[in-house]
């Protein structure tokens, strides 16, 4: 339930973003790295993880405070019903990832969201997309973010594409 017009909190969008990247960071073996490919998949070294859908209330206009945003996460938990992983390199599951409890990366997500609102409050948003920007994958005009992220690429009806 937001308090500002939608073409200021849409920002909340990369508050997800960047909070599920630091929830997966924190859970996954060292030396892997979390990244965005532009402007909603999540990407562990180099395979798709999943990905983040953003929705605001229909009919909301850049002015209005819109009746509630809805930020969802799709991520692969594991693909052992594939006979042939090799035949996807481009995706990964945690599973295969090596997280261990993908359970507490829920719990770590809800603490780095409210870490992230914080840094916008008191930081300003700035603080927030320099974070996004510095995991974005070839950069991006974030200008275009909203229409950019329908439809999601990196899934089709059954959830993440393998």
């Amino acid at each position: 339930e937001p308090d500002a017009p939608w073409d200021q909190s849409r920002g909340a969008f990369l508050v997800g973003m960047v909070a599920l990247a630091e929830a997966l960071a924190a859970h996954c073996p060292p030396e892997h790295a979390i990244s965005f490919n532009w402007p909603d998949e999540v990407r562990f070294d180099l395979g798709r993880l999943g990905g983040a859908r953003f929705a605001v209330a229909p009919g909301t206009g850049d002015h209005d405070i819109p009746d509630w945003l809805v930020f969802a996460v799709d991520l692969i938990a594991d693909r052992d019903l594939i006979d042939a992983p090799g035949l996807y390199p481009h995706s990964i599951s945690l599973k295969e990832a090596g997280f261990e409890d993908p359970s507490a990366i829920v719990e770590s997500f809800a603490a780095h969201l409210m870490l992230q609102f914080d840094r916008w409050k008191h930081d300003g948003f700035a603080s927030v997309e320099t974070r996004y920007r510095a995991r974005l994958e070839g950069g991006a005009d974030l200008s275009g973010l909203i229409q950019a992220l329908d439809p999601a690429r990196w899934r089709n009806d059954a959830g993440p594409i393998l």
